[in-house]
């Protein structure tokens, strides 16, 4: 009997030891896989910052706007490459359409201002859309990063401080081409042929302003709209002036400065210099026959310059990889094109985002417009790009480094003229 209880009673302790033997395993089980799951399986969330990138992809201006995404997607490449977290943030690039129009800014701005992860704004194209999208971007308090547009009042007049241009303005650009026309090409007499834009209409007020300090003679302006392919007052503008114009100066972009310089050219004798803004520059413009031995301005340095930079060297790596996604006539961009510009505007919003987490452990629009105005900061924000190296001080919203240079059309390349332009409003010889 006693044998029995005793039998008994070692089966019911075993029961109870087994049992509690897959208790401790179960939970030991969920313990080791509740760690698996929190750091193997699931994904750890980052939170998102995003640096909003508009650009007129429909309308226009779409084939530079098109342009100008394509170097958001090649800077969004490296930002991939590099590492998108940034102080345990997600960096994201989300583009927007303007369609080419001020209204079709003005509604962008509008989304861009309620999107609560947007820490920084990279647009527009020109200078027009910029300035119809800026007061609200003024009110959102975003840092709004101008790759293209050269309206020189955005900056000058002070009443965008949240707005920041990366290639020099207009004043400095129509100061340029006159004192070279007058200096190089020995030019004393212009006629100025402009469109109705903002960018253009600023260009003509510096170029006159030049002319008139320089002692140069202003045979006037005539303005055409975009899209304009016959320029009616080209014979007047020939025949009719004494003295004759010794250039005429086109400030506008490259579909309608074709159709000058064709009819210029088709005018047999004439030796009327043409020269032309950066919006000319690219190889639309450069691929006719017609724009042979005219003049252009742009911000970027020579070939043989750029060819020394380091992170240029990696952007024409990508940009030759992913150029088949360029089709038409966006496939006849040129690396150091608009693509480029937006390229190391991406890249210059993600350093200043980085530099604000230094200084704030949540990413806020406010912290990275103090990056770019240097409030609270010690010496300027600078950043090395793949065109140049950009500077921006306190009180100044223009990149301080910026210069511009003047090409001539040979042999369809755009090759440097050997003069640069000084300080001194002159130019002087490199």
């Amino acid at each position: 009997m006693a044998t029995q209880e005793n039998g008994k009673a070692l089966v019911g302790q075993t029961k109870q030891s087994a049992k509690l033997r897959f208790f401790i395993i179960g939970i030991v089980s969920l313990l080791f896989g509740g760690v698996i799951y929190v750091y193997v399986i699931k994904p750890t969330y980052y939170p998102i910052i995003e640096i909003a990138v508009v650009c007129p992809k429909t309308g226009e201006d779409s084939l530079s706007g098109k342009e100008l995404s394509f170097g958001a997607y090649l800077a969004d490449l490296k930002i991939g490459k590099d590492g998108r977290l940034v102080r345990d943030y997600n960096i994201r690039i989300r583009e927007y359409d303007d369609e080419s129009t001020e209204d079709g800014a003005r509604r962008v701005a509008l989304s861009i201002a309620s999107n609560p992860h947007v820490a920084a704004v990279v647009g527009h194209f020109t200078s027009g859309n910029t300035l119809a999208a800026l007061p609200i971007y003024r009110i959102a308090n975003l840092p709004v990063i101008m790759p293209i547009a050269t309206l020189t009042s955005i900056t000058k007049n002070k009443g965008f401080l949240n707005a920041f241009r990366m290639p020099p303005s207009n004043e400095i650009q129509g100061q340029t081409i006159v004192a070279f026309a007058r200096e190089y090409l020995k030019a004393k007499s212009f006629f100025i042929i402009r469109d109705n834009t903002p960018y253009a209409e600023d260009l003509e007020f510096s170029a006159k302003e030049a002319l008139k300090a320089h002692g140069l003679v202003d045979l006037g302006t005539d303005i055409v709209p975009r899209g304009t392919q016959y320029f009616k007052n080209l014979s007047d503008i020939i025949s009719m002036h004494d003295p004759a114009a010794d250039a005429i100066i086109y400030f506008g972009y490259s579909p309608e400065a074709i159709y000058l310089a064709t009819q210029l050219k088709s005018r047999s004798g004439t030796k009327i210099k043409l020269l032309g803004s950066d919006g000319l520059y690219g190889k639309r413009y450069l691929g006719k026959q017609e724009a042979e031995s005219t003049y252009v301005a742009y911000q970027v340095a020579p070939m043989e310059k750029l060819r020394e930079r380091p992170l240029w060297k990696e952007y024409c790596a990508l940009f030759e990889k992913e150029q088949s996604l360029l089709q038409g006539d966006q496939g006849n961009s040129v690396p150091e094109g608009w693509t480029s510009w937006a390229f190391d505007a991406v890249l210059m919003a993600r350093e200043a985002i980085s530099k604000s987490l230094e200084n704030s452990k949540v990413p806020r629009s406010e912290v990275v417009l103090d990056i770019f105005q240097r409030n609270n900061q010690s010496g300027p924000f600078d950043f090395s790009g793949a065109l140049s190296d950009y500077r921006f001080v306190r009180g100044k919203n223009e990149n301080t480094l910026g210069s511009f240079f003047l090409y001539e059309v040979i042999g369809h390349k755009y090759s440097l003229v050997n003069w640069v332009f000084g300080e001194n409003r002159s130019l002087i010889k490199k």
